[in-house]
């Protein structure tokens, strides 16, 4: 629900900061980085609580650290639904933009190196989902984002217990599941 209730104020005030820093990360591939569609949408909320989603928590209370990746070189080649031109230099600065406002937070950025192969792979939170100490790697259901996996699960089998999602069953960013 939007506006949140007065009790999630400090977790309000950061998830503006990021809309505010220029962050659509997370947005469906219509409103994704470097579209020209703004960030503020009907269901900005749920974007939101998907930015952090690959984040390291290592304190149990507090999150202390995101998993970021840079936006490809490829990343105009990334899947859609609309045919809309990306502007590179816009989603680049854009993804800019994310990783300040993650550092604003008080959270250090592990980054993964780029890879040009994966057009999507800034989107590492369509990678994982943390619950606590755990994480479950996702099982990319479009064949061309499978491997955006790889990199990632190296990341959190550092630091969480890690389950895998294995075929036949999918599940990738917003939630999207299959069996």
């Amino acid at each position: 629900m939007w506006p949140p209730k007065p009790a999630d104020e400090a977790r309000t005030q950061r998830r503006k900061a990021m809309l505010n820093a220029g962050t659509s990360a997370t947005l469906p591939p219509s409103k994704r980085l470097g579209s020209g569609g703004s960030p503020m949408r009907k269901r900005g909320e749920e974007a939101l609580n998907l930015i952090l989603v690959a984040c390291v928590n290592m304190d149990t209370p507090k999150t202390r650290y995101a998993i970021v990746r840079p936006v490809p070189d490829s990343y105009d080649r990334c899947v859609r639904t609309n045919i809309e031109k990306i502007d590179m230099s816009l989603a680049k600065k854009q993804h800019e933009n994310h990783c300040k406002a993650l550092e604003e937070l008080g959270l250090k950025l592990i980054w993964i190196k780029g890879d040009s192969s994966l057009p999507d792979s800034c989107f590492v939170e369509d990678t994982a989902v943390i619950f606590g100490e755990k994480a479950v790697i996702c099982n990319m259901k479009i064949e061309s984002r499978a491997k955006e996996v790889t990199e990632v699960a190296k990341i959190l089998r550092k630091f969480k217990k890690t389950y895998s999602i294995r075929f036949p069953a999918t599940i990738d960013g917003w939630g999207r599941t299959s069996n």
